[in-house]
């Protein structure tokens, strides 16, 4: 993460996010805050990379629960001024942002 320019800003985002019915309802409403974030700080052209470190309480394979990053997801201020806001589909964020991670459960 971060760039090879000198005194960079960048923008790092830790949120908690909210549970829904399915795994597929949880993923978009995640992709659905995203964007509206992302649109409200892409004209802070000094922000050079936004990133968001999705969390959400996982359980592993032993019943151990624990917050984790469910979801990381980051832009980089050349593919953030490529976004047409007005016409962008938030199921797009997987496809058009620099990093997309998803945790594998």
């Amino acid at each position: 993460m971060g760039t090879a320019t000198e005194d960079d800003k960048i923008a790092i985002l830790t949120i908690h996010a909210s549970d829904n019915l399915t795994d597929n309802m949880f993923k978009q409403g995640i992709w659905m805050d995203t964007q509206k974030i992302l649109k409200g700080i892409a004209n802070e052209k000094e922000i050079s990379e936004i990133a968001f470190f999705w969390q959400f309480e996982t359980v592993d394979p032993y019943g151990t629960k624990k917050v984790d990053n469910v979801m990381k997801i980051i832009f980089n201020r050349e593919t953030t001024d490529k976004i047409n806001f007005s016409n962008f589909i938030f199921e797009n964020i997987p496809k058009t942002a620099t990093t997309y991670w998803e945790h594998p459960s």
